[in-house]
């Protein structure tokens, strides 16, 4: 029985498995934004074709052929001109916490292509030399841009409860700012401050290229890569792993710091 045709896009490498001796099972966000599961046939295998085009956070132009299960990956080439991420732990860690997110995220051959751009972009300014409160800044604003293109955009400027401009309160469960009337029957409401209420707002608005060359002191952006993980755990109802590890490298005292 006929099974569809093969799609060839463009395709970035959220994650592997390992599958069999030299197979792999890939993860891959498509350029239409839809995610996609395929088998790599031999890709393990020293000075395969599809080895290098396999590699995590690599950016290829794959033929995808239907499969009984899996679709099959029959040709991929890397795509020229785009940055590959530096081999630096830090900075592959801040790429697996996006992939993190995209994958909660999307559903497998479901997608919005805005959401491929937005990783693509992403992706471009992680392969510059940044450093850790930066990599927080710009994974912080990826998670909140995409759970708002998602239709998950937090509300920073009015109570989420009544309406209520007058907000120094803020709970992800909630959906965001509340007054001190709505906040004080919500047991995990956080006072908000206005300097980094300031901060949520630049990430849902200013470019990424922006964001990496802002000033920014080591405490707000570990602050805003925690808030970040709770928003889109919140959201989501998931565990992100990878998210989780990335945040914990900017640990500080306290899990969720005072919203001062």
């Amino acid at each position: 029985m006929a099974r569809g045709p093969a799609k060839r896009t463009h395709a970035i490498v959220l994650d592997t498995t390992k599958l069999a001796e030299r197979d792999l099972i890939v993860t891959l966000l498509a350029r239409d934004g839809t995610l996609e599961r395929a088998v790599a046939k031999g890709a393990r295998k020293g000075g395969s074709r599809l080895g290098a085009a396999c590699e995590l956070y690599r950016t290829s132009d794959v033929l995808l052929a239907p499969g009984r299960n899996l679709s099959v990956m029959t040709d991929a080439r890397l795509v020229e001109g785009v940055p590959m991420l530096p081999q630096d732990f830090e900075v592959l860690s801040a790429a697996a916490a996006i992939a993190d997110c995209v994958k909660a995220a999307s559903m497998e051959g479901e997608g919005e292509a805005i959401v491929y751009a937005l990783v693509t972009r992403a992706f471009e300014i992680l392969s510059r030399p940044l450093d850790l409160p930066h990599l927080q800044l710009i994974v912080s604003a990826f998670a909140f841009k995409l759970m708002a293109m998602l239709g998950w955009r937090v509300e920073i400027d009015v109570c989420v409860g009544c309406g209520s401009e007058d907000v120094r309160w803020f709970d992800c469960v909630s959906g965001g700012a509340l007054c001190s009337d709505c906040a004080a029957r919500v047991e995990s409401a956080e006072l908000f401050g206005a300097h980094r209420r300031d901060w949520v707002r630049a990430l849902l608005l200013c470019p990424f290229a922006e964001l990496a060359e802002s000033p920014i002191a080591a405490d707000d952006a570990a602050w805003l890569a925690r808030l970040a993980l709770a928003w889109t755990r919140a959201q989501l109802d998931v565990g992100l792993k990878s998210f989780a590890f990335f945040v914990g490298l900017g640990q500080v005292e306290s899990p969720i710091a005072a919203f001062s």
